[in-house]
């Protein structure tokens, strides 16, 4: 029941915090109206295409299972790094051209990062109501009786994981909020190096961000699996590096004549 309560109330953090700093960004700098949602929106395209291109790349790929874990998360880190930093560079360069300064690139990564974590809040809630009502059900074939074979050995094995995180240790439901705050503020630092990259029409930026999104998150695919807290550990250490990142740069350099 802990690790339920403690998903909810991660959940609910997730919805709230992208429009709490969004209001807070507003009214120390007066951004641009509309910003925060056209970089969401934004963030959300070049999001699924990347989720689509991970969730299919083992079916391209089959060779890619049998390779070690490392170079695994290596590659999947490198793919994550080419979408995610050339889909961001490519929105700054093509389409937000007004984004050229600290406090409209902080609220481009507001919004860049902040409106995928209001609907990944929303999932969480949902499934954290959802996981609920399946441990609290006794006899599956009866209570969906419309349900084929298929369908009931697939709600069988989504309550057995439920009862597995239930019974489990508790903790582990803040583990997204490791992850996703460390997501967010290296979201920030690159959308602060991207536009310094381009502000001095320096395209190698946009290639150490990717860089960077490479080691990340190929970090956290290799680390995840370990389930002994390494991976929220390694969060925390590139969460602690943006954040450094972030108030060091307090101005951006003018354009280049």
């Amino acid at each position: 029941m802990t690790f339920f309560i403690l998903s909810f109330i991660v959940g609910a953090l997730f919805m709230v915090m992208p429009f709490l700093a969004r209001r807070w960004l507003n009214r120390k700098f007066q951004l641009p109206k509309g910003l925060f949602w056209k970089a969401g929106f934004a963030s959300m395209f070049v999001g699924a295409l990347h989720i689509t291109v991970l969730g299919n790349i083992e079916a391209v790929w089959p060779q890619l299972d049998q390779w070690p874990d490392l170079a695994q998360s290596a590659f999947l880190g490198l793919v994550s790094g080419l979408f995610l930093e050339l889909g961001r560079y490519i929105t700054l360069d093509r389409f937000m051209r007004h984004v050229r300064n600290r406090p409209s690139a902080l609220g481009f990564a507001c919004g860049w990062a902040g409106v995928p974590l209001f609907f990944l809040g929303i999932l969480t809630v949902i499934s954290v109501f959802g996981m609920q009502a399946l441990v609290q059900v006794k006899d599956i074939p009866s209570s969906f009786p419309q349900a084929d074979t298929q369908q009931i050995q697939l709600l069988k094995d989504a309550q057995s994981q439920a009862q597995e995180y239930a019974q489990g240790n508790p903790l582990k439901a803040l583990s997204p909020l490791f992850d996703n705050s460390a997501l967010v503020l290296i979201d920030f630092a690159l959308t602060l190096f991207m536009v310094l990259g381009l502000r001095q029409n320096q395209t190698r930026y946009a290639w150490a961000a990717v860089g960077i999104r490479t080691l990340t998150s190929g970090t956290i695919y290799f680390l995840a699996p370990m389930y002994n807290f390494s991976a929220e550990i390694a969060s925390l250490v590139f969460a602690i590096s943006a954040l450094i990142f972030i108030f060091r740069l307090k101005k951006l350099p003018a354009e280049p004549v």
